[in-house]
């Protein structure tokens, strides 16, 4: 486990596990988000949430599209 400060003063921390920085580093989530200064303050903490967000549809979006081919059923008038 990890602690990483999260406030200028350093009354704040994150613990970050293993686990949390390979899906950090899997979807490269921090990648042109961190400024050269190396600090994270809000307004990559927004993109990195619109980022996540995004994805996160792009995942769901596929699941939602349902088959409705075998349920209609071709009728011919007589």
């Amino acid at each position: 486990m990890y602690k990483i400060q999260a406030n200028q003063k350093g009354t704040r921390t994150i613990e970050v596990s293993p686990q949390h920085l390979a899906t950090i580093e899997k979807y490269s989530l921090l990648s042109n988000l961190v400024d050269s200064n190396g600090i994270i303050d809000e307004d990559i903490l927004l993109k990195l949430k619109l980022n996540i967000r995004s994805m996160l549809e792009t995942e769901v979006a596929p699941t939602k599209n349902y088959s409705t081919s075998a349920s209609t059923s071709s009728t011919t008038p007589t």
